[in-house]
């Protein structure tokens, strides 16, 4: 074949790139590098691999708005299959669901996308779920095999001093909350975007490393009031809100998140034809 598509494998799977090493002798030779998930584009060109992903690609496969010559707008494989996968079913469980990022004890200065640390990061956590006057769950991220030095869910329970009970692993919670709750950008957000799930972000931005199309991001979902760099006024927010979702798909807001989806999230009607049309040789 002349050309390839990966989102992922050129990162990290040596046998293809080999594979494209060789494949590259034939002047016929096209390399798509599809967005590999959230972060990217969103945080400066020097935090992730996107920088990289461009240099070396024939074109580049965003999930929104193209801001550079090779980008190309594709419905987003990621997002499709989080689609396909959950359905939305009307079974609330709790008012507020608390996404946690993988919590390493080693992380001072460690994320590379943001000068933060797992110290301010639990500070915040602590002091919003302190506030908080709603029924909430914690959905946490633990992978004990892929992150060193991480802090479980018995250690978050004793320093957050909330019950154990409330940490949750599945992704169902995500379904069963009125608002979702995050204080980091990942791929999540697009996920939420995109099944058009009502959440808010807290987020200090002068310790993140943004690029200009990520502090657009962020100016959108201040117009949309949600997102917030103060953790008392998120907390003010959010207990001032009905116990149901109906501030959320409230047409001025549902104008402002379907902008969000073409720009930041995109997700085509006729995904598998789109692809295909793009793919085929």
């Amino acid at each position: 074949p002349s050309k390839f598509y990966t989102d992922t494998a050129h990162l990290d799977d040596d046998f293809f790139k080999n594979i494209i090493t060789h494949a590259r002798l034939n002047k016929n030779f096209k390399l798509l590098i599809g967005q590999h998930g959230g972060n990217h584009r969103i945080h400066d060109q020097y935090v992730t691999n996107y920088n990289d992903d461009y240099e070396i690609c024939s074109k580049y496969l965003v999930w929104g708005k193209p801001i550079k010559t090779k980008e190309v707008k594709l419905s987003s494989v990621r997002l499709f299959n989080f689609n396909q996968k959950n359905k939305i079913k009307d079974n609330i469980k709790y008012s507020v669901c608390y996404v946690f990022e993988a919590l390493r004890k080693n992380q001072f200065q460690g994320d590379f996308k943001r000068n933060d640390d797992y110290i301010r990061s639990l500070e915040t956590k602590k002091f919003f779920l302190k506030k908080l006057k709603k029924k909430f769950v914690v959905r946490s991220y633990y992978e004990k095999n892929r992150y060193e030095n991480q802090i479980d869910d018995k250690e978050l329970s004793k320093y957050l001093d909330i019950k154990l009970e409330l940490f949750k692993h599945k992704k169902e919670v995500l379904f069963e909350s009125n608002v979702i709750v995050l204080d980091y950008i990942s791929t999540m957000i697009f996920e939420l975007i995109s099944l058009n799930i009502p959440f808010v972000l807290i987020l200090d931005g002068s310790n993140e490393y943004l690029s200009n199309f990520g502090k657009k991001f962020i100016k959108d979902l201040k117009k949309l009031n949600l997102f917030f760099n103060n953790t008392a006024r998120a907390v003010e927010f959010i207990n001032n809100l009905p116990n149901d979702k109906n501030w959320w798909f409230e047409e001025k807001k549902q104008k402002g998140i379907l902008n969000l989806k073409k720009n930041y999230a995109y997700l085509s009607k006729s995904h598998i034809n789109d692809w295909y049309k793009k793919l085929k040789i």
